[in-house]
């Protein structure tokens, strides 16, 4: 069972995004800065978003959750604290998953990589 899992949260993470990139996409850029993740929406639509840290990804099992909390408007950017990102510690990559509907499809889930 726990092989199933690891297996289904591999597919997704390595299966959800068009292309590989580092830090940013056109959509949506990231960045690391003073202990603080900075998440900037480049798209015409609200974003929702996750971010969980690389390893962490392949041991939960999530769903994606659209609420005000985890809301960023077109156009604006985030803060989000690293200290909120369980298991991130100093030069660990961050996978950030974003999705455009508050009830997306898997494959309207893309993510970036954020060394």
């Amino acid at each position: 069972m726990r092989f199933l899992i690891v297996f289904i949260v591999s597919v997704f993470v390595f299966g959800c995004s068009d292309q590989a990139v580092n830090t940013s996409m056109q959509e949506v850029e990231a960045e690391i800065s003073d202990e603080q993740l900075e998440l900037q929406n480049n798209s015409v639509a609200d974003i929702y978003y996750l971010v969980v840290e690389q390893d962490m990804a392949a041991k939960i099992n999530w769903e994606p959750r659209s609420r005000d909390e985890n809301r960023i408007e077109s156009g604006d950017k985030k803060l989000v604290s690293l200290s909120e990102v369980m298991e991130y510690e100093a030069g660990d990559t961050l996978i950030v998953y974003f999705w455009a509907s508050e009830d997306p499809e898997s494959d309207q889930i893309k993510n970036i990589l954020v060394e």
